[in-house]
């Protein structure tokens, strides 16, 4: 059920501050764990909690634990519904991907026919290839990364630092939030 997916969530939250951890990297998915071990990101100093589709819900519960820096690390078709303050992913609570990318797009000086293209996209890496095709995917990543960014902030409401790494697994790494910037840089030094 749903109720035993978040309590497993909130319980490994539980359990990694009980072990003294104040910073927890959160993966919506087997993609973000993928890209977590091929970058040696995560691990031993930095617990790893998947968190599926409920962003909002385990963004809570860190802030209940005490966590201090929060990371998620996911798939763009997953993440950038985030920048709609979309906080529980499934696609049957809301599917605004090709949304979001069409109004970034749209923003960024992108016409009606990229537009329409980019709604009718299959997928996230579909509407990053229009993008790259136009010439508007640094533009309208940081547009969505900036949107990210605000919508984690207001959920943690201070409690935490907060930020999101968004790559696909065709092209790679995408952006990461100013945030998630911040949250790497300490974490290298």
């Amino acid at each position: 059920s749903l109720a035993a997916l978040v309590d497993t969530i909130a319980l490994e939250l539980r359990q990694a501050a009980a072990l003294g951890h104040r910073r927890v990297i959160l993966p919506p998915g087997n993609y973000g764990l993928e890209f977590l071990k091929e970058h040696g990101l995560g691990g031993g100093e930095v617990p790893i909690v998947k968190c599926s589709n409920f962003i909002g819900q385990a963004l809570d519960a860190a802030a209940e634990r005490g966590f201090e820096q929060v990371l998620l690390v996911g798939h763009a078709g997953k993440l950038v519904k985030v920048a709609g303050g979309i906080m529980n992913t499934h696609s049957r609570w809301a599917d605004c991907r090709t949304e979001l990318f069409c109004a970034y797009a749209a923003l960024a000086g992108g016409g009606q026919e990229l537009c329409r293209a980019l709604m009718a996209a299959p997928s996230a890496d579909g509407c990053i290839a229009l993008l790259d095709e136009a010439g508007l995917r640094e533009t309208v990543m940081a547009g969505l990364l900036e949107a990210i960014q605000i919508h984690l902030d207001r959920r943690a409401a201070g409690a935490f630092q907060v930020g999101a790494v968004l790559f696909s697994n065709q092209y790679g790494l995408l952006g990461r939030t100013s945030g998630a910037e911040e949250i790497l840089t300490e974490w290298n030094r």
